[in-house]
């Protein structure tokens, strides 16, 4: 599974999770939480982290700057 910036991709509870506990979150919601480590570089070389979020049961991620983070 590749979890991309374009698009948010329906994954696991389990994974949720472990993406949640493998470090303390930048920020987190109740619904949402951003990692504090990034991933990679986008294509204007601006930090991309994982980004885990609850939605009535369904867990999905997706790469995003903090910037973008902030706006979801």
């Amino acid at each position: 599974m590749r979890i991309e910036e374009s698009a948010w991709l329906e994954i696991s509870e389990n994974h949720y999770h472990e993406m949640l506990e493998m470090l303390p979150p930048l920020h987190m919601t109740n619904s949402k939480f951003i990692s504090s480590e990034p991933y990679r570089l986008n294509k204007n070389d601006e930090n991309l982290y994982f980004v885990g979020r609850e939605i009535l049961g369904t867990f999905e991620a997706r790469l995003m700057t903090v910037n973008d983070y902030k706006m979801v």
